[in-house]
């Protein structure tokens, strides 16, 4: 799970980057190798399905409240940056497929058989 908010983290402050005037979705290409990553390392140490689970929460939590405003007004990701509700769908989008990859057995190859 910590690997999950340090991602998340990592994600939402780097959806806000420029170089000059060009936004660089760095965030995007995170949200994705890294919640499948997270997927994928979660179901090799714990060895249950379910347990994927828990980092697609504590990710999905850190972007909800990364998405809402502060008492103080603040907000990081804003309004005119599609970067950040990009990275959010991506991120989600990386966990389902992971976890559907899981939980779907894969088919097995036919010329394998004997």
């Amino acid at each position: 799970m910590a690997g999950a908010l340090v991602t998340a983290l990592l994600e939402v402050f780097l959806a806000p980057l420029r170089l000059g005037t060009v936004r660089v979705p760095v965030s995007l290409v995170f949200a994705l190798v890294g919640n499948l990553v997270l997927v994928w390392f979660t179901y090799r140490v714990t060895g249950k399905r379910a347990a994927v689970a828990l980092p697609a929460l504590v990710w999905l939590a850190v972007m909800v409240l990364a998405s809402g405003r502060t008492t103080e007004g603040d907000l990081l990701f804003t309004g005119d940056n599609w970067v950040g509700p990009v990275t959010i769908l991506f991120g989600t989008v990386a966990f389902a497929a992971g976890a559907y990859r899981l939980i779907v057995p894969g088919r097995q190859d036919r010329s394998r058989r004997t």
